[in-house]
């Protein structure tokens, strides 16, 4: 981590899966197989400014150098077909996107 970035911590959601900092906010990806959301968080205090709804799974949040927001899901990878219930379903691969934030509602 760069010397001039400071250190903090604060309490999130325990179904926190990720997290990123980009354009002085604090981003939280929460999810699970069946839903997905991405918080806005103040990145001083941790309180939540807004939450949005995303891809199932989401995880790591990553953003890039031109200040897009990178995610991966894991809405697809191969232990949720492991359930007996589930093994009618052909696997397919995560999905990585990026997330254009202006058009998050």
């Amino acid at each position: 981590m760069p010397a001039a970035l400071p250190s903090a911590a604060c309490f999130t959601s325990p179904t926190a899966q990720g997290a990123a900092i980009g354009g002085g906010e604090l981003w939280i990806a929460r999810s699970d197989w069946s839903w997905g959301t991405l918080d806005r968080l103040d990145p001083e205090t941790g309180a939540p400014r807004r939450r949005y709804e995303t891809a199932p799974g989401i995880e790591g949040i990553a953003f890039g150098s031109d200040g897009r927001l990178w995610a991966v899901s894991e809405a697809g990878s191969r232990h949720i077909y492991d359930h007996p219930f589930l093994g009618l379903f052909e696997p397919f691969f995560p999905l990585v996107f990026a997330l254009d934030l202006s058009r998050l509602e």
